[in-house]
């Protein structure tokens, strides 16, 4: 028998109606998807490797902050710790991580962090190109889902609007997943490519041909042989 707050209320006021969050289950959902492939996983993982390595150290942190300021570069630059149903953090981090890899890599190479294992640990995982592609692939989609997920959460909104949103949010998610082209894919992989290529990451090439497929959330992705394969699942190819 459940046992949370609407069962409490029901116990004082029996006809009293509750209703599910549904930003809470559109994060289960996306949440559930990411878990399914191994490679998604890393990159969280170094997300999170990136968040503690800052936030432990003001010293760390204040280069980052001068580096940054003196690139003059603008957008997100702060790193969250990442939850497991507010994806705001992830969506976040993976933005920061995309616009300022650059930037990472200069902190990095500043002469105080010379010695630091944390930061070779993270280097590491940022060297992997498999790695570094599914943070490029799955930004764009995390940015969508974060948009659905503060709509969701408006109170300003109708139960009409807000209808109408997840809709079109669900034909764009198909269209990424669907099209022919690919659009989306051949973005953010070259995009990931001309990032590697400017910081020396050896570039692996993706399959050549790419059939329709749809996305099985019950382990398929992590059966599958080759992170490629793995990758284009989730975004609802599977190569052959």
């Amino acid at each position: 028998a459940y046992n949370g707050l609407a069962a409490k209320i029901r116990d004082i006021v029996a006809h009293a109606v509750s209703t599910w969050c549904s930003a809470h289950r559109l994060a289960l959902v996306v949440e559930d998807a990411c878990l399914d492939c191994s490679y998604i996983v890393n990159a969280f993982s170094l997300l999170t490797m990136i968040y503690n390595y800052f936030s432990a150290s003001g010293k760390r942190y204040a280069i980052w902050e001068r580096v940054f300021a003196e690139e003059e570069r603008k957008g997100v630059k702060s790193w969250h710790l990442l939850s497991g149903t507010r994806w705001y953090a992830r969506s976040s981090n993976c933005s920061a991580f995309v616009a300022n890899l650059d930037i990472l890599y200069t902190t990095f190479d500043d002469p105080e962090l010379a010695q630091d294992e944390k930061k070779i640990e993270i280097m590491n995982y940022i060297e992997d190109f498999k790695t570094m592609v599914t943070i490029f692939l799955i930004e764009p989609i995390l940015l969508e889902v974060n948009c659905a997920s503060q709509f969701l959460q408006s109170k300003s909104k109708d139960i009409g609007t807000v209808t109408q949103h997840i809709v079109f949010l669900k034909k764009r998610m198909e269209f990424y997943r669907d099209t022919e082209e690919k659009v989306l894919f051949n973005q953010q992989y070259q995009a990931a490519v001309d990032m590697c290529t400017l910081q020396g990451i050896a570039v692996e090439p993706p399959p050549r041909r790419v059939r329709r497929r749809p996305i099985h959330l019950e382990g398929a992705a992590d059966r599958r042989g080759d992170m490629w394969s793995r990758v284009y699942n989730i975004l609802g190819y599977t190569s052959i």
